[in-house]
């Protein structure tokens, strides 16, 4: 990997990279660099494990999306914690730059998604267009507008392939960088300004609440505008509520 990720929390059952840019979760078709192979050798070695070490996956982000990126180191654990994500008990914050819009300052985006468009595009309506379509909702605020851009804090409330990427594109604003979804801004390398900056859920094992947090890579340009932003958006301000 030309880029580590960064190890942001670990204990016996789970581990919590800031996943970079470019890398796919899992082992892709004429992928070299992957996640999972790569934390099975790193911890191999640390821990003079015999064999593969366990990783099991959680939950993935898109190779061009940067941030949290929570996997299990057991199996028990990955069992837990898929059932808390099932339930819709782990949350996950992202931060997304978009061009500047009308948008409300905040709101709850639902759309239907279907794959029968492209298999790698979802196709994307305001109403159900069939049984097979998913539901796909989220949830934003605009933080911050700075000359021609909006920085946003997002958080899923369904978790659909593609989700984040192809609702704001429904609303006309395109994450920047993400040609797939109607970007009309190129950014350099395999990368789009979409970051998961957050993620929190109660430990199902050791019973305590858990809060992870990575930062975007602020030499990249858009990132670097809205820096103090970033690092000033406060986690869990609504503990009770959605934001």
């Amino acid at each position: 990997m030309n880029q580590v990720p960064h190890i942001v929390y670990e204990d016996n059952h789970y581990i919590a990279i800031n996943k970079p840019a470019g890398y796919a979760v899992q082992p892709e078709e004429n992928d070299n660099d992957t996640i999972i192979p790569w934390l099975q050798s790193y911890i191999g070695k640390r821990d003079k494990k015999p064999g593969l070490a366990f990783i099991g996956v959680i939950h993935r982000l898109d190779k061009p999306v940067t941030g949290v990126l929570l996997l299990a180191k057991t199996s028990k654990g990955q069992e837990r914690a898929n059932e808390l994500w099932k339930s819709k008990k782990i949350r996950k914050i992202y931060f997304a730059v978009v061009p500047k819009s009308s948008i409300p300052s905040s709101g709850t985006l639902t759309h239907y998604f279907s794959r029968k468009d492209d298999e790698f595009k979802m196709s994307v309506s305001n109403t159900r267009r069939s049984q097979a379509d998913q539901e796909a909702i989220l949830q934003y605020q605009v933080v911050s507008i700075i000359d021609h851009y909006m920085l946003l804090a997002i958080e899923l409330i369904t978790g659909r392939r593609h989700q984040i990427r192809a609702q704001l594109n429904a609303i006309g604003c395109p994450i920047i960088g993400d040609k797939r979804y109607g970007s009309k801004e190129s950014v350099e390398g395999d990368f789009i300004y979409l970051h998961c900056g957050y993620l929190a859920f109660d430990h199902p094992v050791k019973h305590e609440a858990i809060k992870l947090k990575a930062t975007p890579d602020f030499t990249k340009q858009f990132w670097r505008m809205f820096k103090s932003q970033i690092l000033e958006w406060k986690f869990g301000r609504k503990d009770e509520a959605r934001l």
